[in-house]
């Protein structure tokens, strides 16, 4: 081969090398955005499960004899909340939506 050739496929080498590189660095910022975004979706979930869960309680507190005035002796009228019940309560709920995101992903394919 000629040397004129031989520089020509150097820089063409180069630029393919710098632009495979340069597509590979893209390829991880996208996969990077994309965890941040199923993170953001199941933070998402969780906020919602929890929303839904506060109304069934509430709905369940306002259809209770005790919230009509007629607490059975020796119970209070809202049973008390502990750091461990809102912990565990959380991680279902965090679990939950896990479950959902991941069946989502696999009943598109992916």
């Amino acid at each position: 081969m000629s040397d004129r050739l031989q520089q020509g496929l150097a820089v063409s080498r180069r630029e393919l090398e710098a632009g495979v590189a340069e597509a590979q660095a893209e390829l991880e910022r996208l996969r990077q955005m994309c965890r941040e975004t199923e993170e953001l979706i199941a933070n998402a979930k969780v906020l919602l499960l929890a929303g839904r869960a506060t109304q069934a309680l509430q709905q369940a507190r306002r259809d209770t004899p005790s919230s009509r005035g007629e607490r059975p002796e020796g119970t209070t009228a809202v049973p008390p909340t502990t750091p461990d019940f809102a912990a565990g309560l959380r991680a279902r709920l965090q679990d939950q939506a896990r479950e959902t995101t991941s069946e989502e992903r696999d009943s598109e394919g992916g």
